[in-house]
């Protein structure tokens, strides 16, 4: 019986997968390159006495976003026209729940109140006003900074109406560590989108501040 032509093959496709693994072992120098993580950090709890507690109940509704900010990798984009995401640099969590549970305990945070909740809720309340936010750019830009462009909204459900409609624009610097003796391409990453992940984390904290100060002047979150 003739070999079939299969049999000529796997050996061939064999040795072409070998080879594609030992090209990618030798670009890598022999070792996988471990993911990095981050988070975004929260602005520090409001230093003014607590206020008594209010009647009014503020749900902050899940942001929508841009689909292409709508990612786990860092997003940069380095013209106008053009985005990269980074391949070994994530979020810690899936990035638009996240930056959505962040501004909401920002504001809860700022107000200060705990009736500050996350939409949708996981407990059954009557909610009075809601927050909702699009944000159409959240990445470092081509002069290097932090940019975070968003539209927010603070709507009355009693009164179905809108009490405030703003536009935001906040432009951060991203302020690198400078490399350290000894640091590998691994490190330099690691200060890089560290330092960007700070200037988002400030640029949402002003934000945040933004809505927690319409909240206090337009909402009676005390009796």
């Amino acid at each position: 019986m003739l070999p079939s032509r299969s049999s000529y093959l796997k050996p061939v496709v064999y040795g072409l997968c070998f080879l594609v693994l030992t090209g990618c072992a030798g670009i890598l120098g022999g070792e996988s390159v471990p993911t990095r993580y981050y988070v975004l950090s929260e602005v520090p709890r409001t230093d003014q006495p607590p206020a008594a507690a209010s009647e009014s109940i503020i749900a902050v509704v899940e942001i929508t976003m841009s689909d292409y900010l709508d990612t786990r990798n860092f997003v940069t984009r380095p013209t106008e026209n053009t985005v990269d995401l980074a391949q070994f640099d994530q979020w810690g969590a899936p990035f638009r729940p996240h930056v959505s549970r962040t501004l909401k305990n920002n504001i809860a945070n700022l107000v200060p109140s705990e009736r500050v909740l996350l939409s949708p809720l996981s407990i059954p309340v009557r909610v009075d006003y809601e927050i909702r936010t699009d944000v159409q750019r959240f990445e470092q830009d081509p002069t290097g900074n932090v940019v975070l462009e968003a539209r927010w909204g603070l709507i009355d459900l009693n009164n179905r109406t809108a009490v405030a409609l703003h536009t935001t624009s906040i432009s951060k610097p991203v302020v690198v560590d400078e490399p350290a003796d000894g640091d590998d391409r691994s490190s330099i990453a690691r200060k890089k989108y560290q330092a960007i992940a700070e200037a988002m984390s400030a640029a949402l904290g002003d934000m945040s501040r933004e809505i927690s100060a319409v909240i206090r002047s337009d909402v009676a979150v005390t009796r």
